[in-house]
């Protein structure tokens, strides 16, 4: 069997507006994981961060 190939993921480059990351956090938050909601908050922070770099 081969090895199967990944790519990276960023999330928060996939994340385009406020609406996006409040669904995301949603999402996320539906896992009730404390871990998981960390890094989602994170990720939602750096893609506001990049938001204010587009303007």
């Amino acid at each position: 069997m081969p090895t199967p190939q990944f790519t990276e993921w960023h999330t928060a480059e996939h994340l385009e507006n406020e609406e996006d990351i409040r669904l995301y956090l949603d999402a996320c938050k539906a896992y009730d994981d404390p871990r998981l909601m960390s890094f989602a908050q994170r990720e939602a922070a750096k893609a506001r961060e990049n938001f204010s770099k587009r303007e």
